[in-house]
């Protein structure tokens, strides 16, 4: 069973049937929830329990072994964002972000290359901090719904 961002507010607020995903969850042989999908049901809920939107002190950690990390936010997301890849791969393009406003630092630590991204995305907001070791970070622009 595989929990999605909808499944996981709905439990944590209590809403109608909720007992029941929990129940289905009790009874799954290998329940999973993706990297994503927290980070995405970590700003619904922020939004949802947060009185005033412009207070900015919530942090929203996804980190990942041996798997990628994607994160799709709204061209109009602001966030304070601190990524990190740590791999074997010295080619590893590490992190990609379609937003300005990243500073990408690459070093060797522990034998192993790491690259390191911090930065406002969107004029900055919560922080958001992602790892992934012997993965990626894509952090990416959804366009503007009209």
């Amino acid at each position: 069973m595989i929990l999605d961002s909808s499944a996981i507010v709905a439990i944590a607020t209590e809403e109608p049937g909720c007992l029941d995903l929990l129940a289905q969850l009790d009874r799954a042989d290998t329940p999973a929830i993706g990297a994503p999908t927290l980070v995405e049901a970590a700003l619904v809920l922020r939004s949802r329990l947060t009185m005033d939107p412009r207070v900015h002190t919530q942090r929203v950690t996804a980190k990942t072994t041996k798997g990628n990390i994607l994160l799709n936010v709204s061209s109009r997301f602001g966030a304070d964002i601190d990524a990190t890849v740590l791999t074997t791969d010295e080619e590893a393009a590490g992190i990609r972000s379609d937003f300005t406003g990243l500073t990408v630092k690459r070093d060797q630590f522990n034998g192993k290359t790491r690259v390191h991204a911090t930065g406002k995305i969107g004029g900055g907001g919560d922080k958001i901090e992602l790892f992934a070791e012997d993965g990626e970070i894509q952090i990416g622009q959804l366009p503007v719904a009209r």
